[in-house]
């Protein structure tokens, strides 16, 4: 859901870029700039946390803990 809520925010954020520079600058600079804008967030808000999860370090292997089991049983 909060992936979805991103989604829609980005759409939403890149639009008004879209639409306050086509008015500002012209339609082809304003093309651009959006793209730009598109491009920062999809690198910020996707490409970077996934890549942070595949360099991370893997969890800790719990399989064999018995939650039965006392310390020095």
């Amino acid at each position: 859901m909060a992936t979805g809520g991103l989604a829609l925010l980005l759409i939403s954020i890149v639009s008004a870029v879209l639409l306050i520079t086509d008015f500002v600058l012209g339609r082809r600079l304003a093309l651009v700039l959006t793209a730009i804008t598109a491009a920062w967030f999809l690198a910020f808000w996707l490409a970077l946390p996934l890549a942070g999860r595949r360099w991370s370090e893997p969890d800790i292997d719990d399989e064999d803990d018995d939650p039965r089991a006392l310390p020095g049983d």
